[in-house]
């Protein structure tokens, strides 16, 4: 409610160890962390005329009311995946990620070439990634673009017969939920045509949210427009703005994250 949250994490384990009889049994002790989440605030405003209000049919203030929360229902959706933290961001799933779980998809061709074989070790990289750093996998899923979908949803075996499809079509790919969301570019790398996959463990990745969204109306009300100060009053207009504030953590500082990077599937 102050604008920030600490939450705890378990940075190492305690052990466990044989003894014989009598022994002393040794001492053990799991240490512990601090996640601080501070709240990041998200906005978006639209001077609309008043005139077009009074004119308009159907009213377009709900026009613009549903086009801005979408808007930032977007803008949220980049900053938790790909967020860098910087300039009042939130640091998102691809800079949370540890080293060691960022990876390039194995390219043994060139630009979509990519083989059914080298697509389904990577897919499993990804999980073994999170398993061999022991992360229950208790809510665990994918996040890719359409275009990965598409193509992950065209490959056939040698048979003629679709590998995935069946599978993703009720909403699971390797056992595992996934989604698709435009909000992850497709013109990364040298080639400016790659992407990325990410698999997580979702139940440990943190949306603090200090106020959902808003959506205020201010007629007459003043704004800037990027160089002077306008006055809504002056010139008969209303303001319509949304606004959030939140974070996004990692309770596991990254080890429940993998990243698939330099992905062309689907070109």
């Amino acid at each position: 409610n102050r604008g920030s949250i600490t939450m705890p994490f378990q940075s190492a384990a305690a052990t466990a160890n044989y003894v014989g009889e009598l022994q002393n049994i040794p001492q053990t002790q799991p240490s512990f962390g601090q996640l601080t989440l501070s709240a990041k605030k998200l906005v978006s405003l639209v001077p609309i005329s008043n005139d077009l209000i009074k004119d308009s049919s159907p009213n377009i203030d709900m026009i613009v009311r549903n086009d801005l929360v979408q808007t930032m229902a977007l803008r949220e959706d980049i900053a938790f995946i790909r967020g860098t933290g910087a300039s009042n961001t939130p640091k998102g799933m691809r800079n949370w990620a540890i080293a060691a779980n960022v990876f390039a998809r194995t390219a043994a061709g060139g630009p979509g070439t990519a083989t059914l074989n080298e697509i389904t070790n990577d897919l499993y990289a990804a999980i073994t990634r999170l398993e061999n750093l022991n992360v229950p996998l208790s809510n665990a899923g994918w996040i890719m673009t359409p275009r990965t979908k598409s193509g992950l949803m065209r490959l056939r075996d040698g048979n003629g017969n679709f590998v995935y499809r069946d599978e993703m079509l009720r909403g699971n790919l390797l056992g595992f939920a996934y989604r698709s969301t435009t909000q992850i570019p497709t013109n990364l790398g040298g080639p400016g045509n790659q992407t990325e996959v990410y698999f997580a463990d979702f139940s440990s990745l943190v949306i603090a949210e200090n106020t959902s969204m808003e959506i205020s109306v201010y007629e007459g009300g003043a704004f800037n427009d990027g160089t002077n100060i306008i006055s809504g009053i002056s010139t008969d207009q209303t303001v319509i703005r949304a606004l959030a504030r939140h974070d996004f953590g990692a309770r596991q500082r990254g080890q429940e994250i993998s990243v698939i990077t330099a992905v062309d599937w689907g070109l």
